[in-house]
């Protein structure tokens, strides 16, 4: 069971790749499809057999090129000056983020991402992400995609996910407007309900 996966991962790689906006070629799949792809790639990760050394690695090498190519994009959409460019960089950035959260649809209460042994790629993710938060440039589309993560990270990483709150706090509400802070509102909930934090004994 253990090859099969592998040989699964291995012959649906060219599926599983971010296409960049510029790069001419067409791409194999839309957006909404590689979305169940990666989901597909992380459940036959996540509840096959391996052990879990070796879904480390699986995972790592499923979403390390996403962090990757999210860090290039997110330089060059801050150098990018025109508009329709800006929107095609953002709309790949967003597709970045929501990939790898739909990777985290596999896990549960009983098969969770430190059982896994996923922690640490997905702590590399939020790390990867939670700057674009601070982004002026697309940012309806990348605070959404971004939120969503976090938001599906709370429930997947446990109490793994809290060093990271402060730091996702503070790129949400710089320069914030009304808008920005009513979508806070329902983080600090999530967080308060999962946690039960902010309550007297």
């Amino acid at each position: 069971m253990n090859a099969f996966v592998e040989d699964v991962l291995t012959r649906i790689q060219d599926l599983l790749e971010l296409s960049p906006p510029e790069n001419g070629f067409p791409v194999l799949l839309t957006s909404d499809d590689q979305l169940f792809m990666f989901e597909a790639a992380g459940v036959l990760i996540v509840h096959g057999e391996s052990p879990v050394e070796r879904k480390t690695a699986m995972m790592t090498s499923l979403l390390q090129p996403l962090m990757d190519a999210f860090n290039v994009l997110l330089n060059k959409l801050s150098l990018e000056r025109d508009e329709e460019k800006q929107s095609a960089i953002g709309d790949c950035l967003s597709h970045a983020v929501g990939f790898a959260s739909r990777t985290s649809k596999a896990f549960s209460n009983k098969q969770t991402v430190k059982l896994s042994g996923c922690s640490e790629v997905y702590r590399g993710c939020l790390q990867t992400f939670l700057p674009a938060l601070s982004v002026p440039l697309q940012k309806g589309s990348l605070r959404s995609a971004v939120r969503s993560f976090l938001h599906r990270m709370i429930i997947c990483m446990e109490e793994e996910v809290l060093p990271f709150i402060p730091s996702a706090s503070q790129h949400m509400l710089k320069g914030c407007e009304a808008r920005d802070l009513q979508e806070f509102i329902p983080l600090i909930s999530q967080i308060t309900a999962k946690f039960k934090i902010f309550r007297r004994p």
